[in-house]
């Protein structure tokens, strides 16, 4: 059992990947000799760097090099070359549930949800009653006997992260003792609806700065950047805008400098939570109790 090979399926956002820390870290513990990997997805691939957790991380590419049916038989012999005997879905949807199958592991567990779920060999039933993702994960995990003790979010920064961050503020004139608070631009594409709108942003960004004399500073991807411009022309203090600049590492050093964070429903919430920095999450239409952990 020490020595077995085990799969750890998340093939999400990077707000997800970040959450399944905790899981990762308790398979190690039960695993200590295994041979662990994540599967995720092209977006989510730094935010496993550095972990010591898992022994690889293996990337995939559902827009690209893994797109369609064959880009997803392609990977599925990739993942029988490593021979896995155990995988656990902590994905749970037709995708991942065929992988799952696909890679011959003789232990299969997750959810068995309907979505190809009889495909897990060790599935088991979901919940409906609103469960923190932390806590619906290690159901699954459960099976394997592990039980959830630790449920802290980590993120591990390399030195060049942070001096990435330290060249970036000083490019904009902060020193290191100015007061930073940070306000998180958007959400999902998906979901415009959890988005706080942009006026409120440019007024809050200006109460903060009048009010503490701090240094806002807007983070978002890339995307982001235009809505950033234009929040920018709404303010008077003209927050410093890293929207599409950070990684998430880099992001992790940038949101430990600063005081507290501000940001929707998006992944810079469990960054915070993974570095320290107290954070105000807005919430719009999905329950926050099945999208944030009871930290």
């Amino acid at each position: 059992l020490k020595s077995r090979s085990i799969l750890v399926i998340k093939l999400s956002a990077i707000g997800d990947v970040i959450l399944s820390v905790p899981s990762l870290q308790a398979i190690r513990k039960k695993f200590p000799s295994a041979n662990i990997k994540a599967l995720v997805g092209v977006k989510a691939r730094n935010s496993l760097k550095g972990c010591p957790y898992v022994n690889d991380v293996i990337v995939c590419d559902f827009d690209g090099k893994d797109k369609g049916f064959f880009g997803l038989l392609k990977l599925s012999g990739i993942l029988r070359r490593h021979d896995f005997d155990i995988v656990v879905d902590l994905q749970n949807n037709r995708k991942s549930h065929l992988l799952s199958f696909l890679s011959f592991a003789g232990l299969r567990f997750g959810y068995r949800n309907g979505k190809w779920g009889f495909l897990l060999n060790r599935g088991i039933r979901d919940v409906k009653k609103p469960l923190g993702p932390i806590e619906h994960q290690f159901r699954i995990l459960a099976s394997l006997g592990i039980a959830l003790e630790d449920k802290r979010l980590e993120l591990w920064p390399s030195k060049e992260d942070g001096q990435f961050i330290d060249s970036f503020l000083a490019s904009n004139w902060i020193g290191q003792r100015q007061l930073l608070i940070g306000v998180n631009m958007g959400s999902s594409e998906r979901w415009a609806t959890k988005r706080w709108p942009i006026q409120n942003i440019a007024k809050l960004c200006d109460e903060l700065s009048g009010r503490f004399s701090a240094r806002v500073i807007i983070t978002g991807i890339r995307k982001d950047i235009n809505a950033a411009i234009r929040l920018s022309q709404l303010t008077k203090s003209r927050p410093i805008i890293a929207c599409g600049k950070t990684n998430v590492t880099q992001l992790a050093v940038l949101i430990k400098r600063c005081k507290v964070f501000v940001t929707g429903d998006s992944a810079p919430i469990h960054v915070a939570t993974a570095v320290g920095t107290p954070y105000v999450a807005l919430f719009g239409p999905p329950d926050p109790r099945r999208h944030v952990a009871s930290y």
